[in-house]
């Protein structure tokens, strides 16, 4: 090659990359690969947890070093791993690391979508979830997920057809984190003088997020196995089994009924109670609703939202045990096969069931249905019409054909589908004049509200055609509030608080105005129900007296419900 084409090779590279490039590109040599791949997985597991706390990584300086050191665990195994290929060791690394940046942008989506880390059960168990994500991630790319195409060319640039020995630098690594690692080992025991792997297991599981930040990956993942595989009980003694055991029980208020009724639970996907009694232009988004609360038995709008990590699971847990999640966890995948007390098992003599618009092993529907006591489950897998029309139309016209075959008296529960996120579209063409100022996400979610209340209108109104209203307690209340950020209304979020109804009741309450909790439900209904367990949940029923409410033992049952809870979780508690 002559020199003129040389200097214009020359000139043309730093005329495309400019002078930071050219300088960038020699900085790229073999001696520095390998530490040059290690702060390039470094910084993409920064960049994952960057979404994941809202308080900057490094303002606890010693939690943030901990967190470095289980961090370099991770990457120094991946390039130990990467070592066993010997002369391919570095195209091995390569593709592990593809590998790895796949695993840390899908949660990167995750925690967009549902501000949470992908759960580890679902890598190995709930490959419906992540098809129902991924038929919806669009909403939750953004511009700077470009990194990780970027660290994958670089790392390709650097290993591919290079010919170092990975082992002695990856072997460094591991030691360096293993003995980073020991050293807080090793300063937990001298602090707490308790079993070290004991309490990894624990934080790890009932902080999730905090147990994937502060141990990495693999000792997350470690503890998960331990954790699924123990017994449960790692985190639990006796003496506080014992002590959170003299707190479960309570009192009942019921209702006394002369015939059974059936039961019929309407848990609405994502239904706060901001679109109820709204009008815009005169035209209501919840017309049917709103004739409905006219007449309820109760009626609530104030309702706090209890769910965690599980989201839509976590609801459903709630008001069907009287139990709220963990505080840090995707509850019902270490808790699916759990013995539970619940609204099914509870109504004796009750055929139960369940309409659901999703596969059955979609967040552990199967798994978690049958602990709850339903029998019966109505799914895309063995309803063609939900599987041709995944909406809430479909949903309702699959269950009101169940309710009129199922002998009575029954208990269903119904979950529905259209008001789901992302927001990005409408169910339906109706227009509304919302204000300028309403992102095109809050309009389609009233949208789409408004879609669901014509849909469980005419469900009502089959249920009257059919003789089966006047006969059957409704509850109609939201699973969960829509997830932080799908509304894009910022700094003017409407959605805060979950409604509660109840038709048909025996016992009528005047509106209730003061806030009520989501664990309220389950005992409630357990008086309305004329159930006379003990167990009534660990929130308080709205049938309960003043004078009870505020007793000594209920104000210590409220305290410590969250820990009662996670005891019979973590411990099985009814499985004796």
């Amino acid at each position: 090659m002559s020199r003129k084409i040389i200097e214009f090779d020359r000139v043309g590279k730093q005329y495309v990359l400019g002078t930071f490039g050219i300088k960038f590109i020699k900085l790229l040599k073999p001696r520095y690969g390998y530490l040059i791949v290690l702060a390039i997985m470094l910084a993409e597991l920064e960049l994952l947890h960057s979404f994941s706390f809202s308080t900057p990584l490094y303002s606890n300086v010693l939690v943030y070093i901990k967190h470095i050191a289980f961090s370099l665990l991770d990457i120094s195994s991946i390039l130990l791993l990467s070592s066993l290929f010997l002369r391919y060791s570095n195209r091995a690394l390569v593709v592990i690391h593809i590998l790895f940046s796949i695993l840390v942008l899908s949660n990167i989506w995750y925690v967009r979508f549902f501000d949470t880390y992908i759960p580890f059960d679902m890598y190995y168990g709930g490959a419906s979830n992540m098809t129902e994500f991924l038929d919806s991630i669009l909403p939750v790319l953004h511009f700077s997920d470009i990194f990780f195409i970027f660290s994958n060319v670089v790392v390709i640039y650097l290993l591919w057809n290079k010919k170092s020995n990975i082992s002695r630098f990856s072997t460094c690594c591991f030691s360096l984190s293993l003995i980073l690692a020991s050293i807080f080992a090793i300063q937990r025991y001298i602090s707490t003088k308790k079993n070290v792997f004991r309490q990894i297991i624990a934080e790890t599981n009932i902080s999730f997020s905090g147990g994937l930040y502060n141990y990495g990956f693999i000792v997350s993942y470690i503890g998960d196995l331990y954790f699924s595989n123990s017994g449960f009980n790692v985190i639990y003694s006796t003496k506080e089994i014992q002590y959170l055991s003299k707190y479960i029980n309570t009192d009942n208020f019921i209702v006394n009924k002369e015939t059974p009724q059936n039961l019929i639970l309407i848990i609405v996907e994502s239904l706060s109670s901001y679109p109820l009694n709204k009008s815009f232009a005169e035209m209501e988004i919840t017309p049917n609703i709103n004739r409905l609360i006219k007449n309820a038995s109760f009626f609530s709008d104030k309702m706090i939202d209890q769910t965690k990590y599980g989201i839509s699971s976590d609801g459903q847990l709630i008001y069907l045990t009287g139990l709220i999640p963990f505080p840090n966890d995707a509850t019902i995948f270490k808790c699916k096969n759990n013995t539970f007390k619940t609204l099914a098992n509870l109504l004796v003599g009750y055929n139960t069931k369940a309409t659901i618009p999703t596969r059955e092993d979609c967040w552990c529907q199967k798994d978690a249905n049958k602990s709850y006591g339903i029998n019966s489950v109505i799914s895309i897998e063995n309803s063609q019409l939900i599987k041709d029309n995944c909406n809430d139309k479909s949903v309702f016209e699959e269950t009101i054909h169940s309710d009129i075959e199922t002998k009575k008296p029954f208990f269903s529960m119904v979950l529905t589908i259209s008001t789901h996120l992302p927001y990005n579209e409408k169910k339906t063409d109706k227009n509304f004049k919302f204000p300028k100022y309403f992102s095109k996400e809050l309009r389609n979610y009233l949208t789409n509200v408004n879609y669901l209340d014509s849909q469980l209108g005419d469900y009502i109104e089959n249920l009257k055609k059919n003789q089966l209203y006047d006969n059957s307690i409704i509850v109609i209340l939201g699973d969960h509030l829509p997830p932080n950020g799908s509304l894009k209304m910022p700094n003017n979020n409407p959605c805060t608080h979950l409604p509660f109804i109840v038709l048909n009741a025996e016992s009528q309450l005047p509106p209730i105005k003061e806030f009520i909790y989501q664990d309220c439900v389950f005992p409630t209904l357990l008086d309305l129900m004329s159930v006379k367990s003990k167990y009534r949940g660990v929130g308080q029923s709205l049938l309960m007296p003043d004078s009870v409410r505020h007793s000594s033992y209920e104000l210590k049952r409220a305290e410590l419900k969250q820990d009662i809870s996670s005891m019979i979780l973590s411990t099985d508690y009814f499985n004796k």
